[in-house]
């Protein structure tokens, strides 16, 4: 009867094993393909980042062309301001007494 008991012990304690290893497969394998879900999910956020980054960057580029040309116009202008002031006379004014009462 200890042969029985036995075989019978394991065969229930290797079925409960069995079907406890089932279980846990398939919470793992949940567990995995809500992880590949949240990895596809962040790649194409950072993707779409990626992408508004190289956007702001050519903007940056686009803006800092545009300064560059009008600190130019700027530059320019004060020269010419310069140079008319230089061609000018200058207006000297005589000195003029205090007025006596």
């Amino acid at each position: 009867m200890t042969r029985t008991m036995r075989l019978l012990s394991l065969l229930v304690f290797g079925g409960a094993l069995l079907a406890a290893t089932g279980c846990e497969d398939t919470v793992c394998k949940e567990a995995l393909n809500k992880a590949a879900t949240a990895k596809a999910e962040a790649q194409k956020s950072a993707e779409a980042l990626s992408n508004e980054v190289t956007s702001l960057k050519a903007k940056l580029a686009a803006t800092e062309k545009n300064l560059e040309a009008a600190e130019k116009t700027a530059d320019e202008a004060k020269e010419a301001v310069a140079k008319a002031q230089e061609k000018k006379p200058a207006k000297h004014k005589g000195k003029k007494g205090k007025r006596r009462k």
